[in-house]
């Protein structure tokens, strides 16, 4: 008969003989119940379960007496009441990887044998999303035909691909090593201010899927025929517009803007409004930009040359001084309008000490420009020195200059 708790049994022993008084002993036998151990659901005994969930109750039965122990490993949040012989708890790790801990639960008593039971809980990390551009990279406002500002996000824990929907034509999604970057022009062209709503889903372990929104917001394009014309007394006189003389500068495309910028090509400061007028104080060629704004920023421009005097200007200083203080160090012609340029120095008596070529073709990118003569070859007995310009103009007139200038020490 199985046991279940503690028995005491009580023995005599009785002697048999002569007819002599019988002697008597007595003692005793106690008996201890087994050590037994079973679970309630043995179904529970090896979980896998996400971090930040509960583990589903794992209840062990006894027998009286026993004494319950844990060994080995629980995740972090579960713990062992040795009271009710039940593990529960949340999973609360730290992994980004899965863990797998391994346990043994042990029912003893003083004299029987043990029994143990084993089990194990695998933890899966869950799915995390991480921006990684900058704060607020993910709510982007942007004008029509503008680049977006590549929106990244780092998939951590069990993600491990990435699905979104909802991004505007033209921008695109890409994943590398977990990270998910967004980007492109959109093509879209709205009407009016218009919002994009995506939404990103995770993929990976059996975790629930993380979801993450952001937005982008196209702005319409603020004039799609900019256009400005100038006028001059001069120029409807006489066809030229002198230096010094100034010119009248108008918007005609209609009020879709908020604010103006025109840029005038000669270094002076930038002038503002629908109407402006503006003085050109050397003769020569100038790209003239207008540029609007709408009230978020976004942009457009439009750019007209506009010829004033002879359509160049080529100035050629008297003297320069080559000590090394960065101010007229070097000697050289100063000049627009031109598109190709041959200047050379010689001793006065006509031997060649600088020559200097450039074209458009050889300065596409920045416009023409020219070094200039530096002095190192210079005679320490002269101080005087001849120069020759050739310049070819944007109309392809050819201008040639020659002089004498000093070199100061």
């Amino acid at each position: 008969m199985a046991l279940t708790a503690e028995t005491t049994y009580e023995y005599t022993l009785l002697t048999a003989g002569n007819t002599c008084a019988a002697a008597s002993v007595t003692g005793t036998i106690v008996i201890q119940p087994s050590a037994s151990l079973s679970l309630l659901d043995a179904a529970n005994a090896s979980q896998d379960v996400c971090n930040n969930t509960e583990i589903a109750p794992i209840v062990y039965n006894h027998s009286p007496g026993a004494v319950l122990t844990l060994s080995g490993s629980l995740p972090p949040g579960i713990s062992f009441d040795a009271s009710t012989g039940i593990i529960s708890g949340m999973v609360s790790s730290s992994e980004d990887n899965l863990s797998t801990y391994t346990y043994s639960i042990t029912a003893s008593s003083d004299y029987c044998e043990e029994e143990t039971l084993s089990g194990i809980i695998t933890v899966y990390p869950v799915h995390e999303v991480v921006l990684h551009s900058s704060t607020g990279s993910d709510n982007q406002a942007i004008c029509e035909n503008s680049s977006l500002v590549p929106i990244v996000y780092e998939l951590t824990g069990g993600a491990t691909s990435a699905t979104i929907y909802g991004l505007p034509d033209g921008v695109s999604s890409s994943i590398q090593d977990n990270i998910v970057t967004i980007s492109g022009i959109p093509t879209v062209a709205p009407i009016t201010e218009t919002t994009y709503e995506y939404t990103l889903y995770t993929y990976g372990n059996e975790c629930e899927q993380k979801t993450v929104t952001g937005t982008i917001t196209i702005y319409p394009s603020i004039a799609e025929t900019l256009a400005f014309v100038y006028t001059n007394s001069d120029l409807e006189a006489y066809g030229v517009i002198p230096e010094r003389s100034f010119v009248e500068f108008n918007i005609l495309t209609p009020a879709n803007y908020e604010t103006t910028k025109w840029d005038f090509g000669d270094s002076s400061p930038y002038e503002y409004g629908s109407t402006v007028f503006h003085e050109f104080v050397q003769s020569g060629q100038y790209e003239v930009t207008l540029t609007v704004y709408n009230s978020v920023g976004c942009s457009s421009s439009v750019a007209q040359t506009v010829l004033i005097g002879d359509g160049y200007n080529l100035l050629i200083p008297n003297v320069f001084t080559p000590n090394g203080d960065y101010i007229n160090d070097k000697f050289r012609p100063v000049f627009n309008g031109v598109k190709a340029l041959d200047f050379s120095v010689f001793d006065t008596l006509g031997k060649l000490l600088y020559t200097e070529k450039t074209t458009e073709e050889s300065n596409s990118n920045e416009g023409i420009s020219i070094s200039g003569w530096d002095g190192s070859n210079a005679y320490k007995a002269s101080d005087f020195y001849v120069y020759r310009v050739e310049a070819t103009l944007i109309n392809g007139d050819v201008i040639v200059k020659t002089g004498t200038f000093q070199l100061l020490r």
